[in-house]
């Protein structure tokens, strides 16, 4: 099926569906996604296989938020995806409204495979958003 330069002619297909519910300070935010394709054995770069993330968060009033997040990836054979299980936990200040907030958080991540490891990874982030009113 190559045709030029190596391109190879295959079908990727992708399935994407979320949620998102806030109400008086609780966030839920599930999303699930799916890739499959064909005559992708001939090229091991595709990123195949399934995903799904689950967060839940409450923001209290001092504009201080805590988030538990569940993420779980597995991958199709013959796909460069690592099949984990990733759990976090994180705080968030949001300092002018939502223009300007300062994120950590904690992760357990799983690597699942012959070889199971277990690592810890922490994050800081700094997240500066421009909004404008018309």
């Amino acid at each position: 099926n190559a045709t030029w330069s190596g391109y190879i002619e295959n079908s990727l297909k992708t399935f994407i569906a979320d949620l998102i519910y806030k109400n008086n300070g609780i966030s839920i935010m599930s999303a699930y996604a799916a890739r499959t394709g064909s005559d992708v054995t001939k090229n091991e770069d595709y990123h195949i296989g399934t995903s799904f993330n689950s967060q839940i968060g409450y923001l209290f009033d001092n504009s201080f938020e805590v988030a538990a997040r569940f993420t779980m990836v597995r991958k199709a054979i013959n796909s460069v995806l690592k099949s984990n299980n990733e759990y976090t936990i994180g705080v968030s200040k949001y300092i002018v409204g939502h223009a300007l907030k300062i994120q950590s958080d904690i992760s357990r991540i799983e690597t699942l495979n012959r070889d199971s490891e277990c690592k810890w990874k922490c994050n800081s982030k700094k997240r500066i958003i421009f909004l404008t009113v018309l």
